[in-house]
């Protein structure tokens, strides 16, 4: 999610101007319905909503020549027909419709995604804006939403980063029946910055000094809704480490409101919220232990839940509604590094359940029913395997397609919506061509038994 630093004295310069434009020009916002009822899987590489699939059409490179607003397809927000459950409407011969181009801007960048609320989609997308010496500033990122109702019509600028040369993370979050807020997390200020979006907006600065960070889940018809968190969570150093240890959690609304200090005294590290429970960490000795509490909670080692304690390293993990947890485990063995892919459950502090999934390092790709779906990172087979059972010889794998999904970056992972998984993969779109892009394409989740499919191309331009 690193930016190159382009020009840098007049970034700054342009940076804090387009800053100030964008605050003026959030002025001029419509208030609108923060509603994600007919939406399915927002914030990520595509969204579902009122009969369309809304993607995003590849990935290309952010180099400032590739974002000509009108004239972008690929790595465009692309839209086609689907059913009640999300399935791609194809024609009478069984081909694919003709999507049809919704946003014509590169928002399929490591900073790209696409999410809707109300009647908007919300987007991000390399700024066009130069700076003195008529430089192209695409190292800012800026965030836009066009009304779905007129997608013919004027995109809106909400708020643009303020460094080149950052890592940048957000998400949405939505109060009561209107409110909806984008907030940003800028890697080069350590600041968190909040954006009250409608007729009178705010933008404003609502956490400094972060060390980490955690941001809820995005609101949509299948997120884990039992209490989708409208809380954000950061952490500080200790203010004074002469006598402090760790550092020190908060708790706050996204506009800054009600701030709780609910931990210190150990190094702490926000996991995720995952269906009303927030995951904490903290290493002791050889030991990192994982924990779990109610969302918004302080945090209590003696009392809150334990979901694991190990000396292996998990640098990857999903959090399943049952308290249980899957991970990537990478251990020692020989000398050299093994992985493999387990469900550690645990109950009165107990391990009740500690299945071996998967021997491999893999990517997450989601869960489908009782399986988790992923791509095993040194074959590029993409595989799924049901998460009920031990599956320690690898028998109970399913290999469902054996071209590679590009490698997750930013927000641009792979999806599963209905019964498909969606992912970029770059190849020769064209038999009679040799020139290799990258685009959407789908796997079928349940194909006949024991047939190993084809990736698909989703969009026909």
């Amino acid at each position: 999610m690193k930016k190159w630093l382009s020009a840098l004295c007049a970034v700054v310069l342009v940076a804090t101007c387009l800053f100030t434009f964008t605050a003026c020009g959030n002025k001029n916002l419509v208030e609108s319905s923060n509603s994600t009822a007919s939406v399915i899987s927002n914030g990520g590489m595509l969204t579902v909503h009122n009969g369309y699939l809304y993607f995003v059409n590849g990935t290309n490179t952010n180099n400032g020549k590739n974002n000509t607003y009108g004239s972008v397809t690929q790595g465009a927000i692309c839209r086609i027909p689907v059913d009640e459950n999300g399935n791609i409407q194809e024609k009478e011969d069984g081909s694919l419709p003709t999507a049809e181009v919704v946003v014509p801007s590169l928002v399929g960048f490591d900073l790209g995604s696409v999410a809707i609320y109300g009647d908007y989609l919300y987007y991000s997308t390399p700024s066009n804006q130069k700076n003195v010496n008529s430089e192209v500033l695409y190292g800012l990122t800026e965030f836009r939403r066009l009304n779905l109702n007129n997608i013919k019509g004027k995109t809106e600028l909400m708020y643009t980063t303020k460094s080149s040369d950052d890592t940048v993370d957000f998400t949405y979050y939505t109060v009561g029946d209107k409110t909806l807020y984008l907030v940003v997390y800028e890697k080069s200020s350590n600041n968190i910055t909040s954006i009250r979006l409608g007729k009178n907006p705010v933008t404003k600065v609502i956490a400094s000094h972060v060390k980490n960070y955690l941001f809820a889940e995005q609101s949509s018809a299948n997120a884990m809704q039992e209490g989708v968190s409208t809380k954000v969570y950061y952490t500080t150093e200790a203010d004074n480490a002469s006598y402090e240890t760790g550092v020190k959690v908060y708790s706050m609304l996204p506009d800054g409101s009600q701030k709780t200090e609910i931990g210190s005294g150990e190094d702490y590290s926000l996991l995720a919220i995952r269906a009303g429970k927030l995951y904490y960490s903290y290493t002791s000795g050889d030991y990192t232990y994982m924990y779990a509490t109610t969302d918004g909670a302080t945090f209590h080692i003696q009392t809150d839940t334990l979901i694991s304690a190990s000396r292996s390293t998990y640098d990857k993990m999903l959090f399943l509604e049952d308290g249980s947890i899957v991970i990537q485990e990478k251990t020692k063995k020989d000398d050299k590094d093994v992985y493999y892919v387990r469900r550690i459950l645990w109950q009165n502090k107990e391990i009740a359940v500690n299945y071996i999934l998967y021997k491999g390092q893999v990517e997450f790709l989601g869960i489908y029913e009782n399986s988790i779906v992923f791509t095993d990172t040194d074959d590029g087979t993409i595989n799924k395997v049901d998460y009920t059972k031990d599956n320690s010889n690898n028998e109970n794998t399913i290999i469902l397609c054996e071209e590679e999904f590009e490698k997750a970056d930013g927000n641009l992972v792979g999806e599963i919506v209905g019964d498909y998984v969606y992912g970029f993969i770059n190849k020769a779109v064209d038999e009679d061509s040799t020139t290799k892009k990258t685009y959407v394409y789908r796997v079928p989740l349940n194909p006949a038994e024991d047939e190993v499919v084809e990736a698909e191309l989703v969009a026909v331009l």
